[in-house]
């Protein structure tokens, strides 16, 4: 059995009009379920299985007209599109349409876009907010009240490999 990667921001392709597994974070290599007329011919004894060429490439037009079409049945379990590296389908979606979402929404940084906020940006914060609330900020705060994003800088903390445990110590709440 073939082992599933994660693939984090940096290791994306950032390509328009790319596909994206938004559960792996893969943008490279996707299924496709079609339906090819083919020919099979029997040469020098073996079997040969040819395409139509005029059909194959009248199937492969569509595709590339209807790509959105075709995304969006994934959401309805069609399996249109499957992702090659963990088999998913109903968590494809056009890359450069979860990286709007992300800058549209104002996102501090997260695993979709991997477009972090500056650390000391989330310092200051982070450091605002605890002294606003005199220490009386847990992860659950955190992630659900946060006043400067909505879901909150769990993942920029992460990935600054920061606690709010620490960041409490050092303004004397712990």
């Amino acid at each position: 059995m073939r082992q599933q990667k994660t693939y984090n921001p940096q290791e994306r392709r950032e390509i328009y009009e790319n596909l994206m597994c938004t559960y792996c974070g893969n943008t490279d290599a996707f299924s496709i379920n079609l339906k090819l007329k083919h020919e099979i011919q029997q040469i020098n004894g073996q079997l040969e299985v040819m395409l139509n060429k005029a059909y194959t490439d009248k199937v492969l037009g569509v595709i590339t007209q209807n790509l959105d079409k075709l995304v969006e049945r994934c959401y309805d379990g069609r399996r249109s599109f499957t992702c090659a590296n963990c088999d998913q389908s109903e968590s494809i979606d056009m890359h450069e349409r979860v990286l709007d979402t992300c800058y549209n929404m104002g996102c501090p940084g997260c695993f979709w876009c991997g477009n972090y906020i500056d650390k000391q940006d989330l310092i200051d914060t982070c450091r605002a907010c605890i002294l606003e609330r005199r220490g009386n900020v847990d992860e659950e705060y955190c992630s659900y009240s946060c006043p400067a994003y909505d879901n909150g800088l769990q993942e920029v903390r992460d990935y600054y490999n920061m606690s709010l445990s620490d960041m409490k110590r050092e303004l004397g709440f712990i």
